[in-house]
């Protein structure tokens, strides 16, 4: 079993996958941090608790989120007792052990495209400003002529590769989906 405790909002700021607010709705109140608890429970502690299918482990969710939080992992409020056991739950710890597994009104499809936007919001500067570096390099001064001398440059390199575009474009979404 794994847990990460992180700030989602520096997550957010480093991957630019912005649609989160929109799933947290008015259920963010802007201005508080937000700290993300996960827990990651592999095949081998899965089948030690008796799950072996998918349709089980969804069926044991709950089950799974009251372990991970009160059993193998808590947050505790140091005193002078040496049992740390006895030491009282953290109030944040309480409101994560009462967190729940809830359905959002976002769905999967939805939650995708909204990724897709986060990726491109965070991908387009740089990629601004690589066509701007090569524009200045070949002589070009507009985004049309940049990208037709662009066009060019890309078919040479699929020459010198061996490989073309289109399969550099198939290998980078196996990779995403994987």
């Amino acid at each position: 079993m794994y847990a990460r405790v992180y700030d989602k909002l520096l997550d957010i700021e480093r991957t630019g996958h912005d649609w989160w607010f929109e799933i947290w709705g008015g259920h963010y109140d802007e201005g508080n941090s937000v700290t993300r608890v996960e827990f990651e429970i592999g095949r081998k502690a899965l089948s030690e608790f008796g799950l072996d299918s998918p349709a089980q482990v969804l069926a044991a969710a709950g089950a799974l989120w009251r372990y991970a939080t009160e059993e193998w992992l808590t947050y505790r409020e140091p005193t002078t007792d040496s049992n740390r056991t006895r030491w009282r739950l953290a109030p944040e710890w309480e409101v994560v052990q009462a967190a729940g597994l809830q359905t959002t009104e976002m769905s999967l499809e939805r939650l995708q495209e909204r990724g897709k936007a986060g990726s491109l919001r965070k991908i387009t500067p740089a990629l601004v400003g690589y066509l701007a570096g090569f524009a200045a390099l070949v002589g070009t001064s507009d985004v049309d002529d940049t990208l037709t001398a662009l066009d060019d440059h890309v078919r040479n390199d699929e020459i010198v590769r061996h490989r073309s575009f289109a399969e550099r474009v198939v290998e980078r979404r196996a990779r995403k989906i994987a």
